[in-house]
């Protein structure tokens, strides 16, 4: 459990922008599942956490919804929302690209109530438009794998 941990907390602190794959966290970061997500969500939230940490916190989170906290999709849409609206470009892109996936997984999997997913897809899509307008980082909104 320690070591899942002290991942997190290097990848949400990194400094340095070079490509990142959520998938090299292994296994065993996958298996922690609610407990993983909960410390990410919490560390997205420090200040120490740095625009390149919060782009691969984001990529975490991501992969964590496809198994192990498929449950929690929605609140990651949710926790992108104001990070459409971040300083950093690569932030803003990522926060978008996520919630976009986040939105279309949840539609396919039909797994909410019309109104709501409709509500949701309405912000998002407001999010993201001004995000757009903004700027995003078009490198770091590569597409997201969650299935």
């Amino acid at each position: 459990m320690v070591k899942f941990l002290d991942q997190i907390n290097e990848l949400l602190e990194a400094a340095d922008s070079r490509e990142f794959d959520a998938g090299d966290l292994g296994l065993e970061f996958e298996r922690a599942g609610d407990l993983a997500f909960d410390a990410l969500v919490e560390g997205l939230g420090r200040e120490s956490t740095t625009d390149h940490g919060r782009v691969r916190g984001l990529r975490a989170l991501a992969l964590l919804t496809r198994h192990w906290c498929r449950g929690r999709m929605m609140q990651l849409a949710e926790i992108c929302m104001p990070l459409m609206k971040h300083e950093h470009r690569g932030v803003r892109g990522d926060a978008v690209n996520i919630a976009a996936a986040m939105v279309e997984l949840m539609n396919l999997q039909g797994a909410y109530a019309e109104g709501t997913m409709k509500s949701l897809f309405d912000r998002v899509a407001s999010g993201i438009g001004a995000a757009i307008e903004a700027g995003i980082d078009q490198s770091s909104s590569r597409p997201v794998s969650c299935s």
